[in-house]
């Protein structure tokens, strides 16, 4: 039985926006995973506005910064939806979590590193 690893706390902000990227990619066009456009634009928004935010300057140092840290915390949410979508649609099946971009825990993984 396989699930979503998404490991996205510690992630530096600009290997979120190729980790984010990379999964968009992954699910765009996949056949196996179904009903996600309307969950892929918001992706592709959250992703766009999040990199902008990074890449703003000339911004009061504050307002930069809460500014980030809201667009990141929509980034991840979108993410962690779009995770929990795939995992429904792949109940269980690595292939299927593999093949849409998004890296998997299986059970013997787990059992590996107790």
């Amino acid at each position: 039985m396989a699930t979503v690893a998404l490991k996205l706390k510690g992630k530096e902000n600009v290997e979120l926006i190729a980790f984010a990227r990379e999964i968009l990619l992954g699910l765009a066009g996949n056949a196996l995973i179904s009903g996600t456009k309307p969950q892929l634009d918001e992706l592709a928004e959250a992703i766009n506005a999040f990199e902008s935010s990074c890449l703003i300057q000339g911004r009061p140092e504050p307002y930069q910064k809460k500014t980030t840290r809201l667009r990141r915390a929509v980034l991840e949410l979108q993410l962690t939806r779009i995770a929990s979508h795939v995992e429904r649609i792949a109940d269980g099946d690595p292939k299927v979590i593999l093949d849409s971009g998004l890296p998997i825990r299986t059970r013997q993984n787990q059992i590996k590193k107790s």
